[in-house]
């Protein structure tokens, strides 16, 4: 099962959370990032009609996710500059050891 953060609240994401460990499962926590530059790349190769405002937001994000990570534990930093394929991959190695 994999959640993708930004779609789910935080009382969900605990229900989630507890119902998984009543059950046993174990739970990985993965937080991918990439340099600046491929994300505005990655923007920018959406061609929203939303480009300005999506190139700031991810800088916010990024600020607040990097002082979330110093605050706290918030997953495993994947860097995720390859393609999807490797960044699976890479994942799919890491629960499997």
């Amino acid at each position: 099962l994999i959640v993708k953060r930004s779609n789910i609240s935080n009382e969900e994401l605990e229900l989630l959370i507890n119902q998984l460990e009543i059950l046993g499962q174990t739970i990985y926590y993965f937080w991918l990032v990439c340099e600046e530059e491929l994300q505005e790349k990655r923007i920018i190769k959406r061609n929203t009609n939303q480009v300005e405002w999506e190139l700031k937001r991810v800088k916010e994000l990024n600020k607040i996710l990097f002082q979330a990570d110093k605050d706290g534990f918030i997953g495993k930093q994947i860097q995720s500059d390859g393609n999807v394929e490797e960044v699976a991959e890479l994942i799919y190695t890491l629960i499997r050891n």
